[in-house]
């Protein structure tokens, strides 16, 4: 590793992270804020898996992965084409401001403990309880 893992135009290790993280509760607001993306990101999701079970795509011995892969990549395309998402951009631009005027992507949910979501706050009061 250089002293400048930055450097040459490409971001830090740290700062992928950081936007993976990001686009992660971003994705996670849209779903619990938009019920029919949701809907319809759940269904779109199931679909994928059949597709990938009913292909061979699942099956890691496979000789023809690749082609099991690119035929389950087709049939999910021409399963959006049927079954568009109901989010509209206008939909999308209003999530994404509502999500970056909150920046609620810090205190987003990292783990779940029995069920139940917890947020950064909750993390950090939790490990301040721990014996030392």
């Amino acid at each position: 590793m250089s002293n400048n893992p930055g450097k040459k135009g490409k971001p830090a290790p740290w700062e992928r992270r950081a936007a993976e993280h990001r686009e992660q509760a971003l994705q996670e607001y849209r779903l619990a804020n938009h019920p029919a993306y949701a809907a319809w990101s759940t269904r779109r999701s199931e679909a994928f898996r059949v597709f990938r079970q009913e292909t061979g795509a699942d099956d890691l011995s496979n000789r023809d992965l690749f082609k099991a892969m690119k035929a389950a990549n087709t049939r999910l395309r021409a399963w959006d084409k049927t079954n568009p998402s109901p989010m509209s951009w206008d939909d999308h631009k209003r999530l994404e401001t509502e999500f970056a005027a909150r920046n609620t992507w810090q205190g987003i949910t990292r783990r779940a403990h029995n069920g139940q979501a917890t947020t950064d706050k909750d993390l950090r009061n939790e490990s301040s309880d721990r014996p030392i």
